[in-house]
């Protein structure tokens, strides 16, 4: 999902069923509810329990999907004012860290160490420095990239349950 379709919706429950549905996508666990938002149908997965019953006020996040449900990332329940998200962003920040830190082991150490155990010497012109620094910087800058969106896109999350 793109952050930019995302937006907030907000309204009165129904049609909460009292059991929990947990399903397991992309590899992690989700609690899975489906309700009704002021007669907008809605598919709600994060990543604890939720929280939400018959005629309590909810705002949602989330976007349309092709089929008319609105399916919700995360969620702010007024009347009882319990919150929930799913980790998905958390799993993209902790991707982006992990490509810039591998970017820069390359960069920083193995270029160097390289350079230094073939030739006897730190030379920036020696093909594996520069193979190794030149396959390392484009980690690191999008490993950056990726862990700047990621916080853009909580960030956005987090002002639309708000109401801003």
């Amino acid at each position: 999902m793109r952050i930019e379709q995302f937006k907030a919706i907000e309204g009165t429950a129904s049609d909460v069923p009292q059991a929990r549905t947990t399903i397991s996508y992309d590899g992690h666990l989700y609690e899975c509810l489906l309700f009704r938002l002021s007669g907008t149908p809605v598919a709600l997965r994060v990543n604890g329990p939720i929280f939400i019953k018959n005629g309590e006020t909810v705002r949602i996040v989330g976007r349309h999907n092709r089929n008319g449900v609105f399916e919700a990332v995360a969620y702010y329940n007024k009347s009882s004012r319990v919150s929930g998200n799913s980790d998905r962003l958390l799993v993209q920040r902790l991707s982006a860290i992990g490509i810039a830190i591998i970017g820069g082991i390359m960069l920083f150490f193995a270029a160097p160490f390289m350079s230094l155990v073939v030739r006897g010497a730190l030379l920036f012109t020696d093909p594996l420095f520069v193979i190794f620094a030149l396959l390392g910087l484009p980690l690191v800058l999008l490993g950056y990239v990726m862990f700047v969106r990621s916080r853009s896109e909580i960030r956005k999350i987090e002002r639309l349950l708000n109401g801003e």
